[in-house]
């Protein structure tokens, strides 16, 4: 081998090194800033400024069931829970039409609405809370709906 061959050599390994190093930058790079979420869950990216379908300017803006890019040390990304909660809820000594008190044993499933208005009050109430905490809330406000109620009707239409 002469000279000139051994260059070649060595021009085609940098060449070829930095190639597959730029390779697992990149990769490394998309790895690190896109973001995936599952089906039912709901993606909020909060740190800039957005403007919502209203016109409204809020500091998150939000991703259902799909895939974007993080700005690095700009944004900051949580995860929301989109599925149904079920939730038992047992009312003792409600009163009725009537003063009668009763006893009520109720299941209720809630999720959180993708509606535009709606999400935005959960990710404002929710966002950074566990799923036990949202239970919580929905089965307090729940009851306090099914109290209601039974405050109207009479026990044979219950």
């Amino acid at each position: 081998m002469n000279e000139s061959d051994i260059t070649t050599l060595v021009t085609v390994g940098v060449i070829g090194g930095s190639v597959l190093a730029l390779l697992f930058l990149t990769i490394a790079c998309i790895k690190a800033f896109l973001v995936i979420g599952r089906p039912n869950e709901l993606l909020v990216f909060s740190g800039r400024k957005h403007k919502t379908q209203q016109g409204d300017s809020v500091g998150w803006r939000y991703i259902a069931g799909g895939r974007a890019f993080r700005w690095p040390i700009i944004e900051r990304v949580d995860r929301m829970d989109l599925t149904t909660m079920p939730i038992d809820i047992s009312i003792r000594g409600a009163y009725a039409k009537g003063n009668i008190a009763l006893n009520v044993d109720a299941i209720a499933n809630a999720k959180v609405r993708l509606d535009e208005p709606y999400l935005h009050h959960a990710i404002e109430r929710f966002l950074g809370r566990g799923r036990e905490e949202i239970r919580k809330v929905a089965k307090e406000t729940l009851e306090g709906s099914l109290r209601d109620v039974l405050a109207q009707l009479t026990p044979e239409q219950i």
